[in-house]
């Protein structure tokens, strides 16, 4: 398609069969009386979805007959303040306070076309102001019924691929959960065999009758890094460090990694070796990952804790970070270790009186490679969601363009 098949509108150019419609006359205008539930009445089951104006696609359930919506279907939700929107094709209730309700013009548009343009359409964000105001001066590109239908279809299977894949994920992180817990109560026995083992109570929890309890001080040396130096002295080198927004949950990230100066005996003792477990000091207190030597050679700053076992001691650290996972965040062990001043911490002292399992090497190494198998299938989906999710982005904004024409995808018949 070249530049001469494009004419200029209202919203720059389009393609010249395309027709530009104002936002007013891509709707049923007719008035909608229905009846909305309030935030504190919403059930976790219900027969009936609740739609609002909040990220989740269905906020809640509620078995109020009378609220029901019983217009046209589908719809398209709109959220005043989160400028949200969302399309629904199934009986539901609305929620109170910002949920529009906007019912395509069948004349005009396809549903699910108009749905995406809308999503694709940039909504200056007022706060937590009225935004619809906004939306009633947009306009909206009209390509011919046919094409409408055809790059409706195209961004509804990249969307379901997406969400399926966001189910996949959120169920093997379901799965993961059950079976750190199996697996931190029972040991690295099948489930089947589970009843045979019986576990002992400690302060940290059930745990096998064979595992003793110790403190990750006695297994670990811990150290802090140091406060955030920028500016340049003699003997002072530049090195890049992590800081707790590079450290979550079972994984390093190195988006964001930043530099400052050190001196050459701070060098020595705070650059990371493989295996290290980093813990954070402050911010999300406790969140654990694993250093494998990303980069050549990085340091830490003093709102992390650099645990390294200690010499002829057997533990595994790949054990310890799945350990302080399953314990902070399932068990909720720990919660009250942290200073609470005005910014909560956890000191170097609170960290080393932790209490730990220890169980034999064999079983944390077992432990330690069947949740490590859990996260490598969960950090596949989640890179998968993230391609589709841009494939989406990209379909998305050239397809409502016509930069992209859906007979250049082989779609046209």
């Amino acid at each position: 398609m070249t530049e001469n098949d494009f004419k200029e509108t209202e919203i720059g150019p389009i393609p010249e069969e395309w027709e530009v419609v104002s936002f007013t006359k891509c709707i049923d205008k007719a008035k909608i009386n229905i009846g909305s539930v309030k935030k504190d009445a919403y059930l976790k089951y219900g027969k009936y979805p609740i739609i609002d104006q909040g990220q989740n696609k269905i906020a809640g359930y509620s078995n109020d007959f009378d609220s029901l919506y019983r217009g046209a279907l589908p719809v398209i939700i709109f959220g005043d303040h989160t400028r949200i929107f969302k399309f629904v094709n199934f009986p539901f209730i609305c929620g109170a306070d910002g949920t529009k309700i906007i019912i395509p013009n069948p004349k005009l548009f396809s549903p699910n076309f108009l749905y995406y343009f809308l999503v694709n359409l940039k909504i200056p964000n007022r706060g937590y102001n009225r935004h619809y105001s906004i939306l009633k001066e947009k306009f909206v590109v009209r390509p011919p019924p046919p094409e409408q239908n055809q790059i409706a279809d195209i961004l509804s299977t990249v969307q379901e691929a997406k969400e399926k894949t966001e189910d996949v994920i959120n169920a093997t992180k379901e799965l993961k959960k059950s079976l750190m817990t199996h697996l931190f109560t029972y040991g690295p026995v099948p489930v089947s065999e589970a009843e045979q083992v019986n576990p002992k109570e400690t302060e940290i929890g059930p745990i096998p009758e064979d595992w003793e309890v110790t403190k990750l001080g006695n297994l670990f040396e811990i150290q802090q890094g140091i406060t955030l130096c920028r500016e340049p002295s003699p003997g002072k080198l530049l090195r890049p460090f992590l800081r707790t927004s590079n450290v979550f949950w079972g994984k390093i990230d190195l988006s964001n990694l930043d530099i400052m100066y050190f001196s050459e005996k701070q060098i020595q003792s705070l650059t990371l070796k493989s295996k290290d477990l980093l813990i954070c000091e402050g911010g999300d207190i406790g969140r654990t990952a694993i250093w494998n030597k990303q980069i050549a050679e990085c340091c830490h700053q003093n709102h992390l804790h650099r645990l390294r076992v200690k010499n002829g001691l057997g533990a595994m650290p790949e054990f310890y970070m799945y350990w302080m996972q399953f314990g902070m965040l399932i068990r909720g062990l720990y919660s009250e270790e942290g200073n609470k001043t005005t910014i909560p911490n956890l000191s170097r002292s609170r960290l080393s009186n932790f209490l730990i399992p220890l169980p034999p090497l064999p079983e944390q190494k077992q432990i330690a490679d069947m949740l490590s198998k859990v996260d490598s299938k969960i950090e596949a989906e989640e890179n998968k969601a993230k391609a589709l999710d841009a494939l989406f982005k990209t379909l998305l904004e050239n397809l409502m363009t016509g930069k992209i024409r859906v007979n250049s995808l082989g779609m046209s018949s």
